[in-house]
Formats: structure tokens, sequence, C-alpha cells
């Protein structure tokens, strides 16, 4: 994924909840990492190249590198996207190949106006 802020925008203007399971950018990481803004958000993105020898590049997509968004900007980032609550299901701040967490977020003005909230 090398533009995970405009995957969060269009996820947003497409629908009214969404489960996102992600790596993220662990707190202490300041390498390589980038300033971006994208649909009026602003925020830091690690670029990650991946390694070509290791077997399990193929499970990457078929970009060399792949951004990464610090946990607070994701869901920043959901919310002003329109995405009022988010829901952290699970969190791996030391998960094999690097922190990662499950969310759920939903627009809860949508959803009550449904029914289905």
């Amino acid at each position: 994924m090398t533009d995970p802020l405009h995957l969060l925008y269009l996820i947003a203007e497409h629908a009214d909840r969404t489960f996102i399971w992600t790596h993220y950018v662990s707190a202490e990481a300041t390498a390589n990492t980038i300033e971006v803004s994208r649909h009026g958000v602003q925020c830091q993105c690690h670029r990650l190249e991946y390694d070509p020898n290791v077997h399990s590049r193929h499970y990457s997509g078929t970009d060399t590198y792949c951004c990464r968004l610090f946990k607070a900007d994701i869901i920043r980032a959901l919310q002003v996207f329109g995405f009022d609550k988010v829901l952290i299901m699970k969190d791996e701040p030391q998960g094999v190949g690097g922190p990662n967490m499950s969310l759920l977020a939903y627009k809860s003005d949508l959803v009550s106006a449904t029914g289905s909230g």
C-alpha cells in the first residue's frame, strides 16, 4: 500500500462501516518518515522498502515499498473522513511483520438512520 490515506478516504466515500486489519508504524519509528497531506488530513508516513530476497515478499503486492501510518493517524484520518466511531478490536504492537491492529469503524448517524445500528 503506497497511499494509505487515499485508501481510507475511498473507503469512507463508499461505505458507512468498515473492518480493517492493517500494519501501523510504532511510535518510536523516525527513519524514512515523510509528511503527507491527502483530502484534508496531514500526517507522517513511514516508507518501508521490501527486501526482494525474502520469500514472503510476493504477498506484499507489486510495488517495491509500502507506506505505513502511525496508529493515531489512522484513527484520526478515519474520523476526519466521517467514521465517528472507531473501535480497536485487537492491537498487536509486537506482531509478526510489525505492529498491527484490527478495527471497526462506522458512521453512527448513517447507521442509526437505517435502523441497523
